[in-house]
């Protein structure tokens, strides 16, 4: 399960619709009918199955932190230093006027750390995207999981 401590309505949000999606059975079937995902040698039903499987027996906690640079591009991280943490940009949470499309972003860029996350445990497979340029990583597991997240948010809640 997915948990934050904090009390900004935004987060809370987020959690909560990142929590919804990855429950969801229309979302989890479409993601495991997917043939693979570029820079990923797991198969996708594989992959659903250990995400269920971490967040059932573990809380993955959603933190903010508060980047140096106030221009800083950064939304969202998974440091392996803290594996079970997801930290969300306090400076980046204003991503919408639409309550929705901010808690599907949110939510998009929870799912896309936590793919990090799970991506972490696994050392015997590699479902990442490599450095930080997002230049033809539609299709890598975290941008993936990310963005097909919000947009099944945004379409079906």
């Amino acid at each position: 399960m997915i948990i934050t401590k904090s009390t900004d309505q935004r987060v809370i949000d987020g959690v909560a619709m990142a929590n919804k999606v990855l429950t969801d059975k229309k979302f989890i079937e479409s993601m495991a009918l997917r043939y693979n995902f570029d820079m990923c040698n797991m198969q996708p039903t594989a992959l659903i199955a250990y995400t269920q499987r971490h967040l059932k027996l573990n809380m993955v906690e959603v933190v903010l932190f508060k980047p140096f640079f106030r221009w800083s591009k950064t939304m969202a991280m998974f440091k392996s230093a803290q594996p079970d943490k997801v930290s969300l940009s306090c400076r980046k949470l204003n991503r919408s006027t639409d309550k929705l499309e901010q808690a599907a972003s949110i939510a998009g860029s929870i799912v896309h750390e936590l793919m990090h996350l799970i991506d972490n445990q696994l050392p015997m497979f590699s479902c990442g995207h490599g450095n930080n340029n997002p230049k033809g990583k539609t299709w890598t597991v975290p941008y993936a999981f990310g963005r097909l997240a919000k947009t099944f948010i945004i379409l079906h809640y």
